[in-house]
Order: C-alpha cells, then structure tokens, then sequence
C-alpha cells in the first residue's frame, strides 16, 4: 500500500520534476525552457498526424482538421487537467512481465473513437445523456463514431485525430514504462527526452524525414488492445521491443536537449521510434475511414 501511495505521489508530481530537470541538468536557454513549458509533454504530434493524413493522400482541409484534433489533449484532457489525469490519461505504464502499473490511455483512445458502448450503438447518444456517459473518456463526452454516424464528417475526423494522440503518445518509452524498480529516470528526464523530440522532430536531426519515407502502418481491429500492443512494444522492461535501446542511448547520451545532439545510434533507433508512431497514427487513421466510409470529401 506505501509503494502504491509513493507511485501516485511522484507521477501526480511529474510534471514539476522534469521542468527542474531541464532547468538543472542541461545548458537549455531559457527560450527553449520556456518553449518546453509552453508545449509540455508535446513532442508534436501535428507532424506525426500530418505525415499520416499525406499517407492517405486525405484533402489538405482534413489533414488540418485532424492534426488540430491530435494537437488538443495536450492543451486540455478531461479531469484534472495538466495534473493527476494528464499523467493518468496520456500514459499505459507496464513493470516486468507486462504487469500494468499505471494509466489508461488505452480507454481515452477507445472512447475517443468508439464511445464507451462500442461500434453502431452511438447513433443516438447525446452528450446530455448522464448515465450514458458517466464513464465516458472521450472529449465533451463524444467520438468518432457519433458524428461520423450523424453525418458530421469535419467533427468526426477531428476526434479521430483527438484519439490518435493518445496511440501515438505510448510510442515513446516515457510513456509506458514503470519507473520502478531501478528506472527513476525515466521519470525525471520524461520532459527533456520530449524536448529533445521536438527539437529534432523537424529540425535538427529531422527525425519525422524517414517516417515520411516509409511505407506501411499497423492494422487497428480493437482499439484498446491495439495501444496495449503499442505500448508494450515501447515499453523499457520488453526485451523485444525497441524501447529499451533508445532509452539505453538517451542515458548514454546525457540526456539531450538540443537541436542536432545525440549519438548516430540514438538518432537511428529514434527515427524508427517515430516510424512506429506514424504506422500506428495511420493505422487509426485507416481504422476510422473504413468503418464510417469516410474516405470521400463531403460536399459542403
């Protein structure tokens, strides 16, 4: 129960640590701490969505549409929003063995696009409707589902952008790894890992180039299990996932920052991390599309 207690304690905190790591262990200015702040725990999902909506060749109007639905769960997330839920909702954090420790961002994503009763059974759902929703995940308690079944195609795809933010997240180990036992890392330098993402994202190293140079994406079925599956393939304690090497680098490495640092082989393992991201993004992407026959603009 202490251990337990002590778990909740730091990850509510988590997001006062990493700003002091940023601030302590590296040389960042203060332009770029305060971009940190700015984009906490963003390590630009609008890039990852873009290069998946151009995968599908979607209109320009949609991709913009659905990149600023990927862009609002870091702004805003249902609950006790930038603190206990952000950490809580963003996050599916497994322990050796594939023991959960912590989070649900396997039922923000399902919820997002799904609503909490599943396929075909929001057509009449309202977001006014209490007992319907009262576990409801998803953003003013509505989803993909709804409006694409509703005929609202522009308000469909922006959640299904809103979800893809949640399976793109727990590409990243930070975000599905237990700190515990022997990985407090982890969990201090989650920001500056994040900050180092996103400085090298689009610049720098230009990590997103080989995504957009690739040419596959994961088949989304089940939406819940699919993230599970995502996430323990990011998570450090897989030895047969990915995430272990590129945290392994990261540590290595210091703990970057800035724009183009980092080994040759944090780079590598870090552009295949971001390769998944995107393979998962345009697997939702797909999943969404298919299900609700939205592959066609609507006529305005």
């Amino acid at each position: 129960m202490k251990i337990l207690l002590v778990l909740v304690l730091v990850l509510s905190f988590c997001l006062i640590l990493p700003v002091l790591a940023v601030t302590e262990s590296t040389a960042a200015s203060t332009a770029t701490v305060n971009k940190y702040k700015e984009n906490a725990f963003n390590f630009d999902h609008q890039a990852i969505t873009k290069v998946a909506c151009e995968f599908w060749s979607l209109s320009e109007e949609r991709t913009k549409n659905i990149m600023l639905g990927s862009r609002m769960p870091d702004i805003y997330q249902r609950g006790l929003s930038h603190l206990f839920n952000q950490q809580w909702s963003h996050g599916l954090l497994y322990g050796k063995n594939r023991t959960w420790r912590w989070g649900d961002a396997n039922e923000d994503f399902h919820d997002n696009l799904l609503g909490t009763k599943g396929i075909d059974q929001n057509r009449n759902s309202s977001p006014e409707d209490e007992t319907e929703n009262l576990f409801h995940e998803g953003w003013n308690n509505g989803s993909a589902d709804q409006f694409y079944l509703k005929d609202d195609q522009t308000t469909g795809d922006w959640y299904l952008g809103y979800a893809s933010h949640f399976i793109e997240d727990v590409t990243i180990p930070p975000h599905t790894t237990s700190p515990f036992p022997g990985r407090l890392d982890i969990l201090y330098h989650h920001a500056s890992f994040e900050v180092w993402l996103t400085n090298n994202l689009e610049k720098g190293h230009r990590l997103i180039d080989a995504a957009a140079l690739d040419n596959e994406y994961y088949i989304v079925t089940d939406p819940s299990e699919d993230l599970k599956r995502a996430a323990w393939n990011s998570c450090y304690w897989n030895e047969e996932g990915y995430g272990k090497e590129v945290w392994d680098n990261y540590v290595s490495d210091g703990y970057p920052t800035k724009e183009n640092s980092g080994s040759p082989e944090l780079v590598k393992n870090a552009k295949n991390m971001i390769t998944e991201a995107v393979r998962w993004s345009r697997g939702t992407i797909k999943w969404g599309l298919d299900q609700y026959n939205q592959w066609t603009d609507q006529q305005k």
